[in-house]
């Protein structure tokens, strides 16, 4: 997690103008981490993690970038004939 972090400041836990603290880092990818495997609804977001649907959503599309950018090359290869025969 703290890879992808790094990467977009916006997966960042940050204050608000009255010195509050924001959404977690954690609560954001979690919701991510729900929402795609699980084929959780946006609106059920907000029951979990307490995340608004707008703001899940772009978590989710965040978190997909970074982690294209970060794990393609390692994780995301095309299989290759042996792979396909096993």
């Amino acid at each position: 997690m703290e890879i992808i972090v790094v990467h977009d400041f916006y997966l960042v836990q940050k204050k608000d103008a009255t010195e509050c603290l924001g959404l977690s880092s954690i609560q954001k990818c979690i919701v991510v981490i729900r929402m795609l495997p699980n084929g959780v609804a946006i609106d059920y977001t907000h029951k979990y993690c307490r995340l608004n649907g707008s703001t899940a959503l772009e978590c989710l599309k965040r978190f997909v970038k970074v982690f294209l950018t970060c794990f393609e090359s390692n994780y995301l290869k095309q299989p290759t004939l042996t792979n396909v025969t096993k």
